[in-house]
C-alpha cells in the first residue's frame, strides 16, 4: 500500500458496466483497496478492472444471481465483500458513480482520524451531464461510509439497508455524491426488477399489513411527489429540474408497488413463478 493511499476498502458492484466502471475506478485510485464484485461480465468490464493495481476482482456469488445473472439478494452480496475487506473502513460506491476530489479529501480526513463512525451522503442526480437541483425524490440520502465494527451487515434483499449497532447515530458527509441516471426507459426496467424482488421478499402479506405499510405509505408518497413536481413547474427556480419522464417513474413506482404487493396479485405472481420454475 502506498504511504499516501487511504486505508479504506471501497465496495463496487458491477455487471457489464463499461465504460462507466472504468471512469468510476479512475476516481478511486487513491484508496488502498477497491473490491469490484463483478457479475461475470462479458463486455470488457473484467479486463478494464484488472488494469487498476489497487483493485481486487471478486466474482459475484452465483447463489445470489438469477438465471440471467442479475442479483437476487443485494444485502448478502454486499455482506460478502464487507467480510472480505482488508480494512475496517468501508466506502460504498456504485459502478456508474465518480467521486469528486472534495469527497475523496473528506473521506481521507475521516479515515485518517480513525474514530469509528457511520456517514451518510446526499446523492445528487445527474441527467445529461447536468446536476439536477429540483427533484420530487429529494433528499436521497444513503449510508456510504462506515466503520464495520459499528454495523451488523446489510439486510433486505432489495433496497438493502445497513443495520447499525445500538446507539450508533449516522453523521452527514458535507460533500455530495454525483449519481448519473440512465435513460428513463432503463430506469423503468430497473424498477420493475426491483419490484419483482420486493414481491418475492414480502410474499403474500395480510390485508391489514398491506393496508398500513403499503397502501397508505405509498399513496402518501405518490401524492407528495405529484405536488412537488407541480410546485417545481409553476414556480421560477434557478437550476435544472428533473425531467418529467424521470419524475413520472418515481411516482409510478410507488403506485405499481401498491398493486404488485396486493395480496391476491402477489399470490398470482408467486404462483406463476413457482410453476415456471417447476417446469423449466
Amino acid at each position: 500500500m502506498s504511504d499516501h493511499a487511504i486505508p479504506c476498502t471501497v465496495q463496487v458492484l458491477t455487471r457489464n458496466s463499461m465504460p462507466g466502471v472504468e471512469r468510476c475506478l479512475k476516481t478511486l485510485t487513491h484508496f488502498a483497496e477497491v473490491i469490484v464484485q463483478d457479475g461475470h461480465s462479458t463486455d470488457g468490464t473484467r479486463e478494464a478492472v484488472k488494469k487498476f493495481p489497487n483493485v481486487t476482482l471478486m466474482d459475484q456469488d452465483r447463489k445470489y444471481l438469477d438465471r440471467e445473472g442479475r442479483i437476487t439478494n443485494f444485502a448478502e452480496m454486499r455482506n460478502e465483500s464487507i467480510d472480505a475487506a482488508k480494512y475496517d473502513w468501508v466506502f460504498v460506491v456504485d459502478g456508474d458513480e465518480e467521486i469528486t476530489v472534495a469527497m475523496e479529501d473528506e473521506v481521507r480526513k475521516i479515515v485518517g482520524k480513525n474514530v469509528p463512525g457511520v456517514f451518510q451522503a446526499f446523492r445528487r442526480f445527474i441527467v445529461g451531464g447536468v446536476p439536477v437541483m429540483f427533484c420530487c425524490g429529494y433528499p436521497t440520502i444513503q449510508i456510504r461510509l462506515f466503520h464495520r465494527t459499528l454495523t451488523q451487515g446489510y439486510t433486505k434483499s432489495v433496497h438493502e439497508r445497513l443495520v447499525l449497532r445500538p446507539g450508533v447515530i449516522p453523521e452527514m458527509l458535507s460533500h455530495e455524491l454525483p449519481t448519473p441516471l440512465p435513460p428513463a426507459y432503463k430506469l423503468r426496467a430497473k424498477y420493475h426488477r426491483y419490484l419483482q424482488m420486493e414481491v418475492r421478499r414480502l410474499g403474500v402479506i395480510s390485508w391489514g399489513r398491506w393496508f398500513r405499510w403499503i397502501l397508505i405509505r405509498h399513496l402518501k408518497t405518490a401524492f407528495g411527489y405529484s405536488l412537488r413536481v407541480l410546485w417545481f413547474r409553476v414556480t421560477p427556480k434557478p437550476g435544472k429540474r428533473m425531467p418529467l419522464a424521470y419524475e413520472w417513474q418515481f411516482i409510478a413506482h410507488a403506485l405499481r408497488t401498491i398493486v404488485a404487493t396486493c395480496p391476491p396479485v402477489a399470490a398470482r405472481t408467486l404462483s406463476k413463478e413457482a410453476t415456471a420454475s417447476h417446469t423449466s
